[in-house]
């Protein structure tokens, strides 16, 4: 399946740091993706090299790589699998259609805060609804980003 990469980005007015650290912990996380699907949380480590379980509260979701973690900088997640009731997918047609499909997201400096960029590689399944909600996630990491910092 063709896939489509997606950016998108958002002025916080917030020192990297504290956006990086709001976007990446378990709790914080939970509140900004609730606008990807209400309950979304992760399982395992942001460190590169390791595995990442994002998911539904059914257990449902995206099995991925931490490609790349640049301090501050970058995260690059390559997904290249499925959980389904909280078993593995990588092997089936949907996963082959999918796979090594990257989620990026870049961090910069800039006056009075942090620019986050976010580029996803998406199938047109997917893009409208990718469309629609990652700005309003965005949306709230900025508001949870700002009322921490003010």
């Amino acid at each position: 399946m063709p896939q489509k990469t997606l950016s998108f980005s958002i002025d916080i007015n917030a020192p990297r740091e504290h956006v990086w650290k709001c976007m990446l912990d378990a709790e914080t996380f939970k509140q900004w993706t609730a606008a990807y699907t209400p309950g979304s949380h992760y399982e395992g480590s942001w460190e590169q090299g390791a595995t990442i379980r994002f998911l539904n509260p059914e257990k449902d979701g995206m099995l991925a790589e931490i490609a790349e973690n640049r301090y501050l900088e970058h995260i690059s997640i390559r997904h290249y699998g499925y959980v389904m009731k909280g078993v593995d997918d990588t092997t089936s047609d949907a996963v082959k259609a999918m796979q090594d499909s990257y989620e990026k997201y870049t961090f910069a400096e800039v006056a009075g805060g942090t620019k986050l960029e976010i580029t996803m590689d998406t199938s047109e399944d997917y893009e409208s609804f990718l469309n629609e909600t990652t700005p309003k996630a965005m949306a709230l990491l900025k508001e949870l980003c700002e009322a921490a910092e003010s």
